[in-house]
């Protein structure tokens, strides 16, 4: 089987990077992009050297938690407990990545094996299907974030008019904040509710821009 060291190297510093962003994301570790650069380096280097050694079972898994220790101590908050917590979250993610990769390489049929390391036989690096995945799963918790924020800023308002009550989705607009001349603050309203509350207004007044103060009390 050909193994292309280029593949080896753009596979590991591609998953070792998403590794480490999942486990910055989920503790909220504030760590430089250069730190997580050097632990993804670390990881790849470790990858082109172990095919070359034949190492036991046992041995190969020590060495691999010392290689993962040192990764997570280039961009983890030196404290006992900390340096503990960002390691065991960073082989979690490890180990599901491992399992995602398989997966990936099984679907496409592709012939696999290990060497200390994953090694298959494909025309294009795996890293760059498990960054897509990557990426698309932060549009999507993108999105969700994105989401979450709208309903902070939603509320539930009662709009009065003419001894009428109308119950609306409101956004609470934090920038823009809107005064008339007189200094009181403005309620931006839809064209939708405006109708609802002024069905006598036609909508040819609302185009040309003629409704006036006796139309709207």
């Amino acid at each position: 089987m050909e193994v292309y060291i280029e593949y080896v190297i753009l596979d590991n510093l591609i998953i070792n990077w998403i590794l480490i962003s999942l486990t910055i994301s989920t503790l909220r570790i504030n760590s430089a992009k250069s730190k997580i650069l050097i632990s993804s380096i670390v990881g790849t280097i470790f990858a082109m050297v172990m095919p070359f050694f034949v190492i036991n079972n046992i041995l190969l898994f020590v060495i691999k938690m010392v290689v993962g220790l040192s990764m997570v101590l280039c961009f983890a908050e030196l404290k006992f407990n900390k340096i503990l917590l960002t390691y065991l979250v960073f082989l979690s993610y490890t180990f599901l990545m491992g399992g995602m990769c398989y997966f990936v390489l099984s679907m496409l049929n592709i012939p696999v094996t290990s060497s200390g390391v994953l090694i298959y036989s494909f025309n294009i690096p795996v890293s760059l299907i498990i960054g897509l995945i990557y990426v698309y799963y932060l549009i999507i918790n993108s999105f969700i974030k994105y989401r979450k924020n709208i309903v902070n800023f939603q509320f539930g308002v009662v709009l009065c008019n003419n001894q009428k009550e109308y119950k609306l989705s409101a956004f609470l607009d934090t920038g823009n904040q809107i005064f008339d001349d007189a200094g009181k603050p403005v309620v931006v309203i839809s064209l939708n509710t405006f109708l609802k509350c002024f069905p006598n207004i036609s909508m040819l007044k609302i185009v040309t821009n003629s409704v006036n103060n006796f139309d709207v009390k």
